[in-house]
């Protein structure tokens, strides 16, 4: 998708080293180390980050229960048995739960609270996409190839693509921006 003097330079390896050193400092069994990558990246750089701007833009505190440093520690001490079993987590939490919560909710898998970007991106912001992502005098277009560009939201109209989509509209409003704020 790259502009080809772009793609020359991109050392994908060089993304990932992070990632990496972080999983092999880790310790104990393959879910151990990878629920400590996901704990120090993704929930540290994302998860906690969203939360905490959200919550205070609207002037709200808010906790986080379970990221109580001894409630953390006992987590990280359980054996993987009680960490999941057949592809279902919290095994142990729910347990604990047992006759507090309803059985549907004991039951059920983990829910995000993701935004139906593939739905939107397909119908009330068609337009808008197109119009952003297609603008031949769109900055993204020094970086990103349009046809790559245009390929992507033909196919998401049967494939979901929104993550990309969505990366190339932050990309490109980004790229906006940089480009008003240096006149």
């Amino acid at each position: 998708m790259l502009q080809p003097e772009l793609a020359r330079c991109f050392e994908p390896d060089r993304l990932l080293e992070s990632f990496r050193a972080a999983y092999a400092n880790g310790r104990g069994s393959t879910l151990a180390r990878l629920l400590q990558l996901n704990f120090e990246t993704y929930l540290l750089d994302d998860l906690l980050v969203k939360m905490d701007r959200m919550s205070m833009a609207h002037g709200l505190e808010a906790r986080s229960p379970f990221l109580d440093t001894a409630v953390v520690e006992f987590g990280a001490s359980l054996p993987d048995r009680l960490r999941m079993r057949l592809g279902k987590g919290k095994i142990l939490l729910r347990r604990a739960m047992r006759g507090v919560l309803p059985e549907s909710i004991l039951a059920r898998g983990k829910r995000g609270f993701g935004a139906p970007l593939g739905a939107w991106f397909r119908s009330d912001l068609a337009s808008f996409v197109r119009e952003r992502l297609l603008d031949p005098a769109s900055p993204l277009h020094e970086y990103v190839r349009p046809e790559a560009v245009a390929a992507v939201l033909t196919r998401h109209g049967t494939a979901d693509l929104s993550a990309r989509i969505w990366a190339l509209l932050t990309l490109e409003s980004w790229l906006r921006q940089e480009r008003s704020w240096g006149r």
